[in-house]
């Protein structure tokens, strides 16, 4: 007997050895076991193997095999393609083609593409592969708006224009996008810039040059150049400046990039010219407001008010003017609920900061008695629990932190802040430990009484529990769009997407799984969160081994890695953002070229261990740049380390909680406190 052979029966005797499962009735609950039992292993089994374990459970159940009939087609054209029998290959993608699961569809043409390319020796010219597969009777299965488009044949699609040819009359801007292309983002910018200084003087009409100028800070913000992107905003403003008379239509627009100038400015320390675009915002509003709508008026006022309090005065530590503006800016007629309870904070907070802890007190209690929810409840408890223990009311202090630990467990007030602040930290009732999540004993909830739900679940659970976990993350993509827009009004609702979650878990797709169980998460039970497989669900560990490998090479906590990784991507290895950050640690171009060992492009972000190896030598790198502090070091991972320079600089407070208060921008402030959350907890967890 041949060793692969022999390599062969030892899996079938181990996958079929159980005696006391697959020998017994494949009822529901021997499959759900099966499932349970292998979900989390991560050896590959040969799909013969896997056929033969679907042959077994399915045997008296005609239902389950009509549910996974084209599943079964395209693990026989694997099997067949690994005895490279190309003819049977080909017949069985097309069958399975058929199927109605539409990620397991794509996934069999486009492997049916490639065998064909591969028998006939070439790459198929477009016009040739139509034909094909018109004879194969496969073009009517693909998107007829764009079939080839579908397909994805070869690399990933290039950046939108890069596939036009250039005009030789326009040198700058064939640079320009062959800059774009790239990813030099550093050229990009200076080439922006030159053409529209180039424009400037040729008086193109104001749509023209404004259209350039807004690509220009396109560029600045992929670059990350703060500098780069002031100076985009101020030149526009300057466009507006100077356009006499200025359209209505404009006036918003107007407004805005003078706001827009006035923050940056602020943030780079440029107060005088950050005022006069602030007050020039403001008086366009009061001269010429009532061609703008009411509620978009009132929102250019709010954003006036706050960018002058909490980009501009703060920066100067003028905390009494502060409160001042906070104080009139809540008297404004016609502020939205979200203004009015930022106003608040901010009002409280700059009480706190002038040594008033009892008007603070005061503005806080109001914000959560108005009944402001999420992130913002969560800020107001803790600090009402910190100003309580200040003003020597201990007994008020302990309830509003015990209340902050019951609505937010899992939160940076809950878990951080108090240590930071030197405040006693209760028992959260957590369970910080692995417990897999089982599909057995759990209810099916919508998943058992819509027949459509029903049988996406069914071919899951059949093939995780035959080892197959690669088509049941296909059969998952077509069920995932039918679960996760569907509405949660009842516990049948909730129920049922729980257990989708912990099919997705099971399968190898972490991300799917997560978007399930935070959609339900304020739903459920608070007792039911802390238990340890509703923890484990909320904080997995997939590509467990290349975080540890990466992180040991890195000289960093594993723990780090995947904080960040779960606030990043929420472990989706193929997330792209609108910033044009790639992959599972959401690097952009010019973070992955500077921190990369050799050549990188786009497409080599996708790779985990790639994405992870580049983003972990970063962080290497503002652990040692930053001493540690993770406030700092995750701050700087979500807007640059120029951002944080100038936050310790200008905003620097002693107190470790205040000073996380008052890092500039509100993204930045969320992003670090959900990492350094995520961080902490996985530490737990992997501890444990």
């Amino acid at each position: 007997m041949s060793k692969s052979s022999s390599w062969q029966r030892t899996i079938w005797v181990k996958a079929l050895g159980c005696g006391v499962l697959l020998s017994c009735t494949s009822s529901d609950q021997a499959l759900r076991t099966e499932a349970d039992r292998w979900g989390m292993q991560k050896t590959s089994y040969p799909p013969s193997i896997s056929l033969k374990i679907l042959d077994k459970l399915t045997k008296d159940h005609k239902l389950w095999q009509e549910d996974i009939a084209e599943v079964r087609l395209c693990l026989e054209a694997q099997k067949f393609e690994q005895q490279k029998n190309l003819t049977n290959t080909q017949k069985s993608l097309a069958q399975c083609a058929t199927t109605d699961f539409a990620a397991l569809r794509l996934y069999a043409l486009r492997q049916w593409v490639q065998n064909l390319e591969k028998s006939v020796g070439k790459k198929l010219g477009d016009q040739e592969l139509l034909d094909r597969l018109k004879a194969g009777g496969l073009i009517a299965l693909l998107d007829q708006k764009d079939p080839l488009t579908s397909l994805e044949r070869g690399s990933k699609s290039p950046s939108a224009g890069c596939e036009k040819p250039f005009k030789p009359n326009e040198p700058v801007m064939a640079e320009l996008r062959e800059a774009r292309c790239a990813h030099d983002f550093q050229r990009s910018v200076v080439l922006s810039e030159k053409l529209v200084q180039a424009m400037r003087y040729k008086k193109l009409p104001m749509p023209e040059h404004l259209k350039q100028v807004k690509e220009w800070l396109s560029d600045a913000r992929s670059l990350g150049n703060r500098q780069e992107i002031a100076k985009a905003y101020g030149y526009m403003w300057g466009i507006y400046q100077g356009t006499n008379p200025l359209p209505d239509s404009q006036v918003k627009n107007a407004v805005e990039s003078g706001l827009w100038s006035a923050r940056y400015e602020a943030l780079l320390g440029r107060f005088e010219t950050a005022i006069t675009a602030l007050r020039w915002s403001q008086d366009l509003i009061a001269a010429r407001g009532e061609v703008i709508k009411e509620a978009d008026r009132m929102e250019l006022i709010a954003e006036a008010d706050h960018i002058y309090a909490n980009r501009i005065l703060v920066e100067k530590k003028d905390w009494i003017t502060a409160q001042r503006v906070m104080e009139e800016s809540l008297k404004r007629v016609g502020l939205t609920s979200e203004w009015r309870h930022h106003f608040l904070w901010y009002h409280g907070f700059y009480a706190y900061l002038n040594g008033n802890p009892k008007v603070a007190r005061e503005s806080l209690a109001q914000l959560v008695e108005e009944e402001v929810e999420g992130p913002a409840k969560a800020r107001a408890l803790f600090w009402l629990a910190r100003l309580s223990s200040q003003l020597e009311e201990k007994d008020e202090s302990r309830g509003y932190l015990a209340q902050l630990q019951e609505e937010f467990p899992f939160d940076y007030y809950s878990l951080l802040a108090p240590k930071l602040a030197g405040m006693p930290l209760g028992e959260t009732g957590i369970e910080f430990r692995f417990q897999k999540p089982r599909l057995l004993g759990s209810p099916l909830g919508i998943l058992k009484k819509k027949p459509h739900l029903a049988r996406y679940r069914r071919a899951m659970e059949l093939l995780i529990a035959a080892r197959a976990k690669t088509f049941a993350r296909l059969v998952g993509e077509s069920f995932y769009p039918q679960i996760i827009h569907s509405p949660v009004k009842n516990q049948a609702d909730i129920e049922g997407h729980e257990y989708a979650a912990k099919l997705f878990y099971l399968a190898g797709d972490p991300y799917r799984s997560l978007q399930l169980i935070r959609k339900i998460y304020d739903q459920v039970d608070q007792e039911k969160r802390r238990q340890g497989e509703f923890v484990s669900l909320l904080y997995p560990t997939p590509y467990l081994q290349t975080f540890s490998s990466v992180a040991k090479a890195a000289n960093i906590p594993v723990w780090t890695l995947l904080g960040v990784a779960r606030q990043e991507s929420l472990f989706n290895p193929e997330a792209k953002s609108p910033a044009d950050a790639h992959g599972l640690m959401q690097l952009i171009m010019p973070t992955a070229q500077r921190f990369a060992n050799g050549e990188v492009g786009p497409e080599h972000l996708y790779q985990p261990k790639v994405n992870v190896s580049i983003a972990a030598r970063y962080l290497s790198f503002l652990f040692q740049q930053f001493s540690h502090n993770p406030a700092a070091i995750f701050g700087a991972y979500n807007a640059g380390e120029e951002v944080v320079g100038y936050w310790q600089k200008r905003r620097y407070h002693e107190d470790p909680a205040t000073l996380i208060e008052l890092i500039p921008f509100q993204e930045t402030r969320r992003y670090v406190q959900r990492v350094w959350s995520n961080e902490w907890i996985y530490k737990q967890l992997l501890s444990s």
